[in-house]
């Protein structure tokens, strides 16, 4: 999350982290926008060689952990309430690259700003969760979900751990 949003300020575009999940094994991406206008702004389908897209860090494995579904807890526990409403991975749009298909995602501005919504329009807060895909997650089997907590208006991301 960091790196994408730093390469968005520095490189004036936008950045996304995408996520990718096959089985067990859950992908990372970071990807940036060649033209600097947000992608969700234009078409919700992305195939390898778009020409307003371009992959700007190898993909990451993330092996036996699942992407949390929206609105379920993390792992078997809920982590302190939001000050604001938390909107989750926008998953209405998707890239394919490296054999890979990307539907979930999160987008920075190029003032570090981070948003899961169309129109440009920014989330005040970002949640999602990372839940072992084996095990029942909580902490009585030794495998603990987390979730990301990203501010929408600075971009700035926290893990929290139960």
């Amino acid at each position: 999350m960091d790196f994408a949003r730093q390469y968005a300020i520095t490189h004036d575009t936008s950045s996304y982290v995408a996520f990718s999940q096959v089985g067990e094994v859950l992908t990372a991406a970071v990807f940036a926008s060649r033209t600097g206008r947000p992608l969700f702004e234009t078409v919700t389908s992305y195939p390898e060689n778009s020409p307003e897209l371009t992959g700007i860090a190898a993909p990451q494995e993330i092996r036996q952990m699942t992407l949390a579904p929206d609105g379920s807890s993390y792992g078997g526990w809920t982590p302190p309430s939001p000050s604001a409403p938390a909107a989750g991975p926008n998953r209405n749009w998707s890239i394919n690259s490296q054999n890979r298909n990307y539907d979930a995602m999160v987008a920075f501005t190029p003032s570090g700003a981070a948003s899961v919504s169309s129109g440009g329009i920014l989330n005040e807060v970002i949640e999602f969760g990372l839940i072992p895909s084996r095990g029942d997650g909580n902490q009585s089997d030794g495998k603990k979900g987390f979730a990301v907590r990203i501010s929408g208006l600075t971009g700035l991301n926290t893990l929290l751990r139960p």
